[in-house]
């Protein structure tokens, strides 16, 4: 049963992630197919019909000029899928992104240079700070690194209760 909720997990996410792309594939290979047939069946009603088969080479010509077109739609459809879904990836900030309501956006760069985690980017030969990585200079656990005593809000609230009891 555990076997079935993971697999049914495993595909939903992976429908809701590459909606546009998998809609766009099916989309493509059914446009393939309908050609395919189209052609097939004209190709079957001039061999049944004993007509002159002067238009077969056109026939021809035709169904690859609609592969390539319906080739070069796929490619521009997925193409903008892919770059919509990549955006959106972005926008939500999909690797940590979660962390940004948790960012605070420091406004002095006095204490950057203080930090445990920029101590090892001073060059000691030039004497000149380089440049810290991203991480660093968005860090949302600077303000924790810098506080002289952690307290949770257990320990907030048991020190408001004691100060409402005095």
């Amino acid at each position: 049963m555990f076997q079935h909720v993971v697999r049914w997990t495993f595909m939903i996410t992976i429908w809701k992630k590459y909606k546009g792309q998998l809609l766009t594939t099916i989309g493509y290979f059914i446009g393939l197919l309908l050609i395919s047939f189209v052609h097939q069946d004209y190709l079957d009603f001039v061999k049944a019909a004993n007509e002159d088969q002067q238009y077969v080479a056109t026939s021809f010509m035709f169904k690859w000029l609609a592969y390539i077109g319906i080739t070069l739609v796929y490619y521009w459809v997925f193409t903008r899928f892919s770059k919509s879904a990549e955006s959106a990836d972005h926008a939500k900030g999909s690797s940590l992104g979660f962390l940004k309501k948790y960012a605070r956006k420091s406004t002095s760069t006095s204490n950057k240079g203080d930090s445990p985690l920029s101590a090892g980017y001073a060059s000691e030969k030039q004497g000149t700070p380089k440049q810290a990585p991203d991480f660093e200079r968005n860090d949302p656990f600077e303000n924790i690194r810098n506080k002289s005593k952690l307290r949770s809000e257990a320990d907030i609230l048991l020190d408001q209760k004691k100060s409402s009891d005095k």
